[in-house]
């Protein structure tokens, strides 16, 4: 990895933040749009000129590629874009993962036709917002062939970096069977409790990413589907490759833009695992409303599953049944991190609703623990789908 005296990146740290061309504005939509379009805890490369260092993105590795505002490039001199190819190749291979060129380095990038005709004929565009920024893939992942042969149901596969957004790894392959994995665990735990998927009128996705789960719902008959998202780039992606499903994006807090009791199930697979707590029962009472009476709340956590992750105080609160919330600060990404012991599903989060039925470790697809809850029903009202 770069040292802070290699020429790429010394001085970088040191600038003043007044210093800094572009504005607190920017670097804020610079880093919304980054934590919606690259993997969390990626190495990220910032073009950017001498006088003004990228920006601290929390949760990411930032490495400057440092270029100067007067350096034109001329035709005859190929030197200065032999320089920056060079060091962008080694911080490659030191680990680079995406190049980002903020709003400040377009302007310049355009005037260097040759090195812009590089990088596109070499990495992939993966994001092209002019108002915010450029980012290229410098890293694929290493199942290309399996790739280039097509998922066995035949629909279109996220790119790489959508892909580690929502299982944490690139690989196409543990994104499609772990989907496949969960929608069987979803179907199996209705069919368990007296409840047939095909019988539901309408199914949500709450928290569908690119459509891990959803894809693999492309053949059933009778529900209609829907998918809400808080990442836009998912939720457009999921628009555009999987049209036998409705998709929306939400904001961080509710409401949906639906109508109360619409669905008959909703499924949360690893959604309320990254929320603080005061967010999770604003969204656990969102889902309710949303809930025919006698629907069917489907909802993974972790549980007993992930034990080694907590420390001697964490676990011990665990143990007595308390909420563990690990960088509330962070809550609606993976950073944020949430841990639900038995009792505090059944008597706090989940108190309006009735446990059907727990299973410790159920979620296989992301081995979590698996609560199935149901709605109460009113007096009179018919439970049409059991």
């Amino acid at each position: 990895m770069p040292h802070e005296n290699d020429p790429m990146v010394k001085g970088a740290s040191t600038q003043e933040p007044s210093a800094r061309l572009q504005t607190g504005e920017d670097d804020a939509r610079l880093q919304h749009v980054i934590r919606f379009a690259a993997p969390h805890n990626a190495t990220l490369i910032f073009l950017c000129p001498h006088e003004e260092p990228p920006p601290q993105l929390p949760g990411y590795t930032v490495w400057p590629l440092l270029f100067a505002r007067s350096q034109e490039l001329p035709a005859s001199d190929l030197e200065a874009d032999e320089q920056l190819r060079a060091t962008l190749t080694l911080l490659i291979a030191w680990g680079g993962a995406f190049l980002v060129l903020p709003r400040a380095a377009l302007s310049w990038i355009r005037q260097q036709p040759r090195l812009s005709r590089y990088l596109r004929q070499h990495y992939r565009l993966t994001l092209e917002d002019d108002a915010v920024c450029h980012i290229f893939a410098l890293q694929e992942a290493p199942d290309q062939t399996w790739r280039a042969q097509g998922a066995p149901d035949g629909l279109p596969l996220p790119p790489p970096e959508l892909i580690a957004l929502v299982t944490g790894v690139p690989q196409v392959q543990p994104f499609y069977w772990s989907g496949l994995l969960g929608a069987r665990g979803i179907r199996g735990l209705l069919k368990k409790n007296g409840f047939a998927l095909d019988q539901a009128r309408a199914i949500l996705d709450f928290g569908c990413g690119c459509g891990r789960v959803m894809r693999h719902w492309r053949t059933l008959t009778g529900p209609q589907l829907f998918g809400v998202d808080y990442n836009p780039y998912l939720v457009r992606w999921c628009q555009t490759a999987l049209p036998f499903a409705s998709f929306a994006t939400n904001s961080l807090r509710p409401p949906l833009a639906y109508p109360a009791e619409h669905f008959d199930l909703i499924y949360t697979i690893s959604i309320f695992t990254h929320l603080e707590e005061e967010l999770q029962r604003a969204w656990i009472a969102e889902l309710t409303r949303l809930l025919r009476p006698g629907g069917l709340l489907f909802l993974t956590v972790h549980g007993t599953t992930h034990l080694q992750r907590l420390t001697a105080e964490q676990r011990a609160h665990f143990t007595v049944g308390k909420l563990v919330v690990s960088q509330p600060e962070l809550s609606g990404s993976n950073h944020c991190a949430t841990y639900h012991p038995e009792q505090y599903v059944r008597t706090v989060l989940a108190k309006d609703l009735h446990v059907i039925d727990f299973v410790p470790g159920g979620a296989k697809d992301a081995n979590q623990d698996v609560f199935l809850l149901q709605k109460p029903t009113r007096e009179r009202v018919d439970v049409a789908w059991r």
